[in-house]
């Protein structure tokens, strides 16, 4: 998707980083390319380690509910 950036690191490890700086242990998203994008980056940090988990928010308001 963001394959065309110029530069040394791809933007998802950017977004990734951005993420996992927050302290979050898990980061929501509506949109399926972000969830796409900060899972693949979160994979690229911490020696391939994610951080934080990346959940759609629907997926949010399943486990809340008890679904």
């Amino acid at each position: 998707m963001w394959l065309e950036a110029p530069g040394q690191v791809r933007i998802e490890t950017l977004r990734a980083q951005e993420a996992a700086a927050t302290g979050a242990t898990t980061v929501a998203t509506g949109c399926p390319f972000c969830k796409t994008m900060l899972t693949a980056g979160g994979q690229g940090i911490a020696a391939g380690r994610q951080q934080f988990a990346v959940q759609d928010l629907a997926e949010l308001v399943v486990e809340a509910e008890g679904l």
